[in-house]
């Protein structure tokens, strides 16, 4: 039996080129080790930017491009 109605309102979704890089912010806990994904940015500036507006000393900030290089870092004391 054929469908009775047109289907319509498709969903948009916008496509990244292949070669595009982003950039994961990532915190680490000085004394717990545990591990957690902050933000994604598709430039490099702007992560570091990112990082560098966060106030936590206690724990540690990194970027990892999409090769899991890192390529940024900014360490926290574990005294707090």
């Amino acid at each position: 039996m054929p469908r009775q109605g047109k289907r319509s309102g498709r969903l948009v979704q916008k496509k990244l080129p292949e070669n595009a890089k982003t950039f994961r912010v990532i915190g680490v806990d000085v004394l717990s080790k545990d591990a957690w994904t902050l933000k994604s940015f598709f430039a490099l500036s702007e992560a570091i930017d990112y990082i560098d507006t966060l106030a936590k000393s206690g724990v540690d900030y990194y970027v990892h491009s999409n090769n899991n290089r890192v390529e940024y870092t900014r360490k926290g004391s574990a005294n707090g």
